[in-house]
């Protein structure tokens, strides 16, 4: 399945494989949640000992003070010079504190 991510400039794929792990690791993240914050984050973070990988977050209003969902996007590099990197989803998962990293974007 592609998801649009307009933070990105591009479509991101979620492999079956993908969905499958998201759904076993992390029942409690809805799908939809899960392309809200590739579609309108409003966190972008990333951790430097993951450089390929990008953390997206959006907030949930979960009625209990607060969650946030984050969206793991890998960057592979082109297989050529024609070719556009692949951007896919590693996991997501809901997390009440905000991942560690350097924050590369918020909406303001």
């Amino acid at each position: 399945m592609w998801l649009p991510c307009e933070f990105l400039g591009a479509q991101v794929e979620l492999t079956a494989e993908r969905e499958r792990h998201i759904r076993r690791r992390h029942p409690n993240v809805a799908i939809v949640l899960l392309a809200d914050a590739l579609a309108d984050p409003d966190i972008a973070i990333r951790r430097p000992w993951l450089l390929a990988e990008t953390l997206l977050v959006r907030r949930v209003d979960d009625g209990a003070g607060g969650t946030h969902i984050v969206v793991a996007v890998v960057t592979d590099e082109p297989q050529t010079d024609s070719d556009s990197p692949r951007l896919w989803v590693a996991t997501a998962f809901l997390s009440e504190e905000l991942p560690l990293g350097t924050v590369i974007w918020e909406r303001r």
